[in-house]
């Protein structure tokens, strides 16, 4: 299923947290204890240094072509490896409400860190030592994921297509989402699946590069964009819409990956757990600040242009 950035009219700030859960061997459970390490006042938790961060943060990974980085304006949470929980985040998960064709929806994006997967092959593979193929990311890779309601219970578990073969698309390859390929819905209704894309998808059929599935537009170790391809985005980024209802009367609450993925990847492994972690200070993108000091207010006319009263406190309105 291809998708419209363009049907995305109005983004506003997800007020919802991480709700208290922990990782075990048989997947996520949620504790009774509230000061756990996941819990609401764990410090992983919304209230935690670890919880999700300020509007305004977003990836400050490199490599995301000319255009730059655009952060959907909600709730982000990094996650890092389990067995070194200062190393760099390995994905950021963003996630905000929407409007999608219509439909209020939650956002979900997840964005890897180029230095475990990329958006570089073939002969100008960038950073890979084993070498990297486009075969290598159609059919195979995906990201799992994991949406919760408000009160902690799981609602989705899913798998995104990154890439596959599709004769339906401009450039013959497309994400398939949940539908196709290494997608799937092992929880949840599917019908509640609004839409998808992925950044390599949007590569090749909405920017127009079909030329580039042998080897990637030539860039250098600092992915500065390509004078043929400027706009060709480095990065493996999945989008996911899902309908906000359906998440029942509790609502949505929070996103969460267990591990990262990608065969094969530029680590010695191809799977690393994760964990939430902390982002990076310098990766704010609000030129105000990403303190999450809005101005009070109690209706949306306290608020300056261009934002609205949300619990209490003036949010940009990202449109």
């Amino acid at each position: 299923m291809k998708i419209d950035r363009l049907v995305v009219t109005v983004c506003v700030v997800l007020s919802a947290g991480l709700t208290g859960c922990s990782f075990s061997e048989s997947g996520v459970d949620f504790p009774d204890d509230p000061s756990g390490p996941n819990g609401p006042n764990g410090p992983n938790g919304p209230n935690g240094p670890n919880g999700p961060q300020d509007p305004g943060v977003g990836p400050g990974y490199p490599c995301a072509g000319a255009q730059g980085d655009d952060p959907l304006g909600g709730t982000v949470t990094c996650f890092t490896d389990v067995s070194d929980p200062t190393s760099a985040p390995l994905v950021v998960v963003e996630s905000a409400f929407e409007l999608y064709q219509g439909t209020d929806a939650v956002h979900v994006r997840l964005t890897f860190d180029p230095a475990f997967v990329d958006n570089s092959f073939g002969a100008t593979a960038i950073g890979w030592d084993r070498g990297h193929k486009f075969k290598d990311l159609v059919g195979s890779d995906h990201a799992q994921v994991q949406l919760y309601d408000a009160s902690g219970a799981l609602v989705f578990d899913l798998a995104l297509d990154y890439i596959s073969e599709d004769p339906t698309a401009p450039c013959g390859y497309a994400s398939l989402g949940v539908d196709g390929g290494s997608g799937k819905v092992d929880k949840g209704d599917p019908a509640a699946i609004l839409g998808w894309s992925t950044s390599l998808d949007e590569n090749l059929n909405d920017r127009g590069y079909c030329a580039y599935t042998t080897d990637s537009p030539a860039t250098n170790a600092s992915c500065d964009p390509s004078p043929e391809a400027p706009n060709w985005d480095f990065r493996v980024v999945y989008d996911l819409w899902v309908r906000a209802d359906g998440f029942g009367a509790a609502g949505f609450g929070s996103a969460r990956m267990s591990s990262v993925h990608a065969s094969p990847s530029k680590e010695d492994t191809n799977t690393i757990d994760v964990d939430p972690g902390s982002c990076p200070v310098d990766w704010c993108h609000d030129p105000a600040g990403c303190d999450g000091g809005g101005d009070s207010c109690q209706d949306n006319a306290d608020c300056p242009t261009g934002e609205f009263c949300n619990e209490g406190t003036c949010t940009p309105i990202i449109e």
